[in-house]
């Protein structure tokens, strides 16, 4: 499995079979990430109400702080989240259009019929939507 791939001085990688930017493991890691964002914002959350609870009786302005990190974090949180969501479709339609699986990496994908739109994988059986989500099944 290749994460990345470094090409001699001077050439480029559309030279060796077209245009490849990441590897397998960047877009497993990636939907691994979406897929757990929620519970790790919770989580995150959480953590700050702990510390902020218990700087509340050591160092009240400590506490003050915190919540106001807490409600300044969703500026960070809800945009990168959104990101990371695009970034891992995009990646999916690029594989899909080259006619890999972004999931099992099967070399054959098909085009579902024109209503439905988008691809299916024979192999792992997942769908895919136009805007390369899986389709929930």
């Amino acid at each position: 499995m290749v994460l990345w791939r470094e090409y001699p001085k001077g050439e480029c990688n559309a030279a060796h079979g077209g245009s490849y930017t990441a590897g397998p493991m960047f877009l497993s890691t990636l939907r691994s990430f979406n897929s757990n964002f929620g519970i790790v914002a919770v989580l995150g959350y959480l953590g700050l109400f702990v510390a902020s609870f218990l700087l509340m009786f050591l160092f009240p302005l400590g506490a003050l702080a915190l919540v106001f990190v807490g409600i300044f974090g969703l500026v960070v949180v809800v945009p990168l989240s959104a990101g990371a969501q695009a970034l891992e479709r995009a990646m999916n339609r690029r594989r899909l259009a080259a006619g890999s699986c972004p999931m099992c990496e099967a070399g054959s994908v098909r085009a579902l019929p024109e209503e439905a739109g988008g691809w299916e994988c024979p192999g792992c059986g997942t769908a895919w939507t136009v805007e390369g989500s899986v389709v929930p099944s």
